[in-house]
C-alpha cells in the first residue's frame, strides 16, 4: 500500500470531539478514537466491533493490543499496526476470524495533530465487508471457471496451457495436453432434455478428476468437450487416457426412467521445448481427437508432425464444402419471446444443422470447429445470411411480419471482404433491415473492439441490430459497451440456468439487465428451459426469453406461415 503523507489538522480538540462523537450516534459503521498511546478514547457502544467486545469495554485499552489478543496476525493486520506507530492514514481491508468463519473488515483512520504539530490520537471508523468480499470472490470465481461443473473454463485453460508451455520451453520438462470429447452426449439431451445433459457433465467431471493428480488441470471448453493438462509425457498420458475412456464407457447414467451409455475420444499433444506455440499446441490436440473419432470414436490418439492433418479431417472438410454446394445445411429456428411489451412481429434465431445422407442433422459442434480450421467459416456465414434474407423477403411478401437473429462468426466479422459480401447480399432482396439482428460473441467483440465496431456501424447505418451473446460468459467490463452499438444483450445461458438456485447468480444477473437499461439496451434471457426459470426472467423484467421451456424449434420453410407469438403466452 502507498503510504500517504500525514494530514496534520489544526483543531479544538475537545469541542470537535464532542461534534465526532455526536456524529458517530448516527453513523451505520462503528466508529472511534485514540489516544497519543494509541488507547481507545471512545468507541460507538450501540453495536460490538468484529472484536466481539461491546464498545464501551475498550476504552482505556491498546487498539493494538486488543486486535492482537482476538485475531491471528496477518500481513494486513501487522501493516495496520504498523501505520498506527507511524501515524499514518490507514485504509485497508482486514480479514478477521470468528470462530470457524473469516470476517473482512475494511477500516479507515486518519491521525490527529494540535496546532503545534504534536500527535493527539487518532479517528477511524470500521465496516464490515465480508458480503462484498464473498461477492468479489464469487464473481472472480465465476469469470475463471465454468458455472456447471465448476472445474476452469476455456480461457483460464489456455492462460495455464501459456504457462505449461513456457516452463517446457525454459527447463526442457514434458507435459501433455489432452482434448475430450464425449460420445453420444447428444442422445442424452435429445431423450432426457438438457437437464440431464448437465447432470451427466457433473457426473463425468467426478469421474475424469479421479485420474488427475495434484498440480494438474482439468477444465470444461464447451459444451461435452474437456481439456486436460498433464505432469506426464504422450506415452504416460495415453496410459490415463485409456483408463479415462474406460471407466467413462462403463459409467451407467440414470436419469429418470432412463439409463445412458457415452463414450469419449481423447486426442493427445506433447507438451515439450520443440512446441512453437499455444496455438499449434491446441490444434495438434483438437486433430488427434478428430482422429480418434474417425478411427471409430471411444480410444485415443496422440498427434505428430505426420498428424496434424489427419485423412478424416481432410475428408470433413470436404464434405463440409459439398454441404454448401449442395444445399445440404439445414436452418432451424428458435422463437424469442417479449415479455414486457405485445410486439406485431415475431423474433426468431436461426440456428444451422448439417444434413448427412442418412438424414442425421448434425450440431454445429460437430462442423464448425473443423470449418473454422480451413477458413471455410466465411463461406457458411453469407450461405446463412443469403438464406435467410431470401425467406424474410418471401415471408413478408406474404405480410408475414417476422425478425431474424444470425449468428455470425469471428472471422467473418474480422474480415472487410466478408462485410462487403454481407453488404451486397442485403442489396439483392427487399427485406426491412431492421428486421434483421446479427448475433455477436462477447469474447470475440471485446478482444477485437475496432474491427468489431467497423462492421456494425457499417450495416447500423442501413438499419440492422445487434446483439452480444453469451454476455456473463467472461464477465466483461460494461464499459466496452459504450464503445459497440449493441441493441440487444443476451445473458449467457449458463447464468440464466442457475436463476431460481443460485442468489449470486440472480444477483449478477439483475446488474446485467439493470445496468443495460440505463444503456438503452434491451436484455435477453437465453438457455430458458423450465417454468421456474421463466418465473425468475419475468420478476427480474428481463425484455426477451428464448429456450427450449418457452417454444420449440420450427423450420425455416415455415416462416411464411407462422404467427407471432404474444408475450404472456
Amino acid at each position: 500500500m502507498k503510504n500517504v503523507t500525514p494530514k496534520k489538522v489544526r483543531v479544538n480538540h475537545q469541542e470537535d470531539s464532542l461534534l465526532y462523537r455526536a456524529f458517530a450516534q448516527l453513523a451505520a459503521d462503528w466508529v472511534w478514537e485514540l489516544d497519543e498511546n494509541l488507547c481507545y478514547t471512545f468507541h460507538d457502544g450501540r453495536q460490538a466491533s468484529v472484536t466481539g467486545v461491546d464498545g464501551t469495554e475498550l476504552v482505556g485499552r491498546s487498539r493494538i493490543d486488543v486486535l492482537n489478543e482476538k485475531f491471528p496476525l496477518s500481513d494486513a493486520l501487522a501493516e495496520h499496526n504498523h501505520l498506527l506507530e507511524r501515524h499514518e492514514n490507514i485504509d485497508l481491508t482486514i480479514p478477521v476470524s470468528l470462530s470457524s468463519t473469516v470476517q473482512y473488515v475494511n477500516v479507515i483512520a486518519e491521525p490527529q495533530f494540535n496546532k503545534d504539530g504534536t500527535f493527539t490520537g487518532y479517528r477511524g471508523c470500521g465496516r464490515d465487508v465480508s458480503k462484498r468480499m464473498a461477492l468479489e470472490a464469487k464473481l472472480a470465481h465465476l469469470a475463471t471457471h465454468d458455472d456447471l461443473t465448476g472445474v476452469i473454463n476455456r480461457r483460464e485453460f489456455e492462460r495455464k496451457l501459456g504457462e505449461l508451455h513456457h516452463q517446457a520451453q525454459l527447463g526442457g520438462e514434458q507435459f501433455s495436453l489432452c482434448f475430450i470429447d464425449l460420445d453420444r452426449f447428444k442422445h442424452v439431451n435429445d431423450t432426457g432434455g438438457h437437464h440431464a445433459g448437465d447432470q451427466l457433465l457433473r457426473e463425468l467431471v467426478g469421474v475424469i478428476r479421479k485420474h488427475v493428480h495434484p498440480g494438474e488441470t482439468l477444465a470444461r471448453l464447451g459444451g461435452d468437450e474437456f481439456g486436460l493438462l498433464l505432469q506426464s509425457d504422450a506415452f504416460a498420458a495415453s496410459k490415463i487416457a485409456e483408463k479415462i475412456i474406460d471407466e467413462i464407457s462403463r459409467y451407467n447414467f440414470k436419469w429418470e426412467d432412463k439409463n445412458f451409455r457415452v463414450g469419449a475420444s481423447i486426442g493427445i499433444a506433447e507438451i515439450t521445448k520443440e512446441s512453437s506455440s499455444v496455438d499449434s499446441l491446441m490444434v495438434k490436440a483438437d486433430n488427434a481427437c478428430y482422429s480418434a473419432k474417425n478411427n471409430g470414436r471411444n480410444q485415443s490418439h496422440v498427434s505428430d508432425e505426420e498428424t496434424i492433418i489427419t485423412v478424416g479431417a481432410v475428408d470433413r472438410v470436404g464434405m463440409i464444402k459439398e454441404a454448401l454446394k449442395n444445399n445440404q445445411y439445414k436452418l432451424l429456428m428458435q422463437p424469442i419471446i417479449s415479455n414486457t411489451e405485445e410486439e406485431g412481429f415475431q423474433r426468431l434465431e436461426l440456428l444451422v444443422r448439417l444434413q448427412c445422407d442418412d438424414g442425421e442433422l448434425l450440431e454445429p459442434a460437430a462442423f464448425l470447429p473443423l470449418a473454422k480450421r480451413y477458413s471455410l467459416l466465411q463461406e457458411l456465414d453469407c450461405w446463412v445470411v443469403e438464406n435467410a434474407l431470401n425467406a424474410l423477403e418471401l415471408s413478408h411478401s406474404e405480410d408475414k411480419d417476422v425478425a431474424l437473429s444470425i449468428n455470425l462468426s469471428a472471422s467473418t466479422l474480422a474480415n472487410s471482404e466478408a462485410l462487403d459480401r454481407i453488404v451486397g447480399i442485403f442489396e439483392n432482396y427487399a427485406v426491412p433491415a431492421n428486421r434483421v439482428c446479427f448475433d455477436i460473441t462477447e469474447t470475440y467483440a471485446i478482444r477485437n473492439i475496432e474491427a468489431v465496431s467497423t462492421f456494425m456501424n457499417t450495416l447500423k447505418a442501413d438499419g440492422v441490430e445487434f446483439a452480444l451473446d453469451d454476455f456473463g460468459n467472461g464477465l466483461s467490463s460494461f464499459t466496452y459497451l459504450q464503445h459497440l452499438p449493441i441493441n440487444y444483450l443476451k445473458i449467457d445461458g449458463e447464468l440464466i440456468r442457475k436463476l431460481s438456485s443460485d442468489a449470486t447468480v440472480r444477483c449478477i444477473t439483475v446488474a446485467f439487465h439493470e445496468l443495460s437499461k440505463k444503456l438503452g439496451i434491451k436484455t435477453v434471457a437465453e438457455s430458458v428451459e423450465d417454468a421456474e426459470t421463466i418465473s425468475c426472467v419475468k420478476d427480474i423484467g428481463i425484455d426477451y426469453m428464448q429456450g427450449f421451456g418457452v417454444a420449440d424449434l420450427i423450420e425455416l420453410e415455415t416462416l411464411s406461415t407462422i404467427d407471432p407469438v404474444r408475450y404472456g403466452e
